[in-house]
């Protein structure tokens, strides 16, 4: 007997699907901040600006004090389909910084300024907010600044209020820290962030004994370089034998501590300026020639003769740029009076304390 017949036949697949259908594309819209920052020191007061206007007379204290940021931003509005961005709007505005610390006092405030917006395409209903911080010191935003803000037609202004606290003999050096978020309905955020000038608090100001301040705590900005005396000559213009020196050496090729050159001085501490006077000036006596004033007899008991010679170098053993830091005719030492040398460290240390020039500040000294 036969059974039923066996069929070779299997059931048929179901045709292959043509590869026609593309995964969905992978979408994601996101704000992205760009920006650029100058720093002027010479706008005219006519200016477009609303700040950073430079005064008709232009003091130490300013230089000491004040300093301007302009920051140009754009937010770009970006569609990112499947990695590739598409620009989808742009939103373009400016941010002015001017800042004013106190030579006598650890508050001080600075003031910004925000442009109005230029808006094209998707980029409106941008929301910003600003937060400054600033380490060793509180930052509080204050005006239109202290709350949200739309990037477009309204331009709010604001500012920073500053306080800094400074332990006695000390000192202490920072910077701002401003941070502007922007958020906008269905897009990932987007952040800017930089940073002001270094400046510097200091409390270091008293008396030998440190028992009374000569001088109330301030602030600076440590890498402006000072002037004594500004646009008039340092009082040391007038102390004849240390004034001839100190022009000799400012002529020089370098020009070293001369306004407006490359080489201002550098003010070093005690021990540097021990090592500096001893390397050039110590264990000398005046030669021949080199006493060309009238030296008066030291009277019995007398511990100061002004007239008694002193060796004067400079540049200054209290300065970097002293001792053997360069060869002549850069440096150059010279028999003065002893009044001028004594006169001479009051005028320095005046100046180092009325514009808080501390060991590493660079400066000048105009010899008229």
């Amino acid at each position: 007997m036969y059974g039923p017949p066996v069929s070779n036949c299997r059931t048929p697949r179901p045709p292959p699907t043509p590869d026609t259908a593309q995964a969905a594309p992978r979408v994601k819209h996101h704000l992205n901040v760009t920006y650029s920052s100058t720093q002027p020191m010479n706008r005219a007061a006519d200016d477009t600006g609303k700040l950073c206007a430079t005064p008709a007379v232009v003091t130490q204290e300013f230089i000491r004090t004040h300093a301007c940021k302009t920051v140009k931003a754009t937010v770009s509005v970006l569609k990112i389909v499947n990695g590739v961005p598409h620009l989808e709007g742009t939103a373009q505005f400016t941010i002015e910084h001017e800042i004013d610390l106190n030579l006598r006092r650890t508050k001080w405030s600075e003031k910004i300024a925000v442009s109005k917006a230029r808006l094209t395409g998707r980029a409106n209903g941008i929301r910003t907010v600003f937060r400054p911080t600033a380490p060793s010191a509180t930052a509080k935003a204050t005006g239109a600044l202290a709350k949200p803000f739309t990037l477009g037609s309204a331009a709010p202004s604001g500012g920073i209020d500053y306080a800094m606290r400074v332990a006695k003999m000390k000192k202490r050096t920072t910077a701002t820290r401003y941070s502007f978020a922007m958020t906008k309905p269905g897009y990932l955020p987007g952040t800017m962030t930089y940073r002001s000038e270094r400046y510097r608090c200091d409390d270091t100001l008293w008396n030998e004994s440190q028992t009374r301040r000569t001088k109330a705590a301030g602030c600076v900005f440590p890498q402006r370089a000072t002037t004594d005396d500004g646009n008039l000559p340092s009082g040391m213009a007038f102390l004849p034998h240390i004034a001839s020196n100190i022009r000799k050496v400012q002529s020089a090729s370098l020009h070293i501590g001369r306004p407006g050159s490359s080489h201002p001085l550098t003010r070093a501490g005690e021990a540097t300026k021990k090592k500096n006077r001893d390397a050039v000036c110590g264990g000398k006596k005046p030669g021949r020639g080199d006493v060309t004033w009238v030296v008066l007899p030291t009277v019995p008991g007398q511990e100061y003769n002004p007239t008694s010679p002193s060796c004067d170098e400079y540049p200054f053993a209290s300065t970097h740029q002293g001792g053997t830091a360069y060869a002549p005719p850069n440096r150059a030492i010279t028999w003065v009076p002893r009044w001028e040398n004594t006169r001479q460290g009051q005028i320095l240390n005046s100046f180092y304390a009325k514009y808080r020039v501390l060991v590493g500040d660079p400066y000048y000294i105009n010899m008229g």
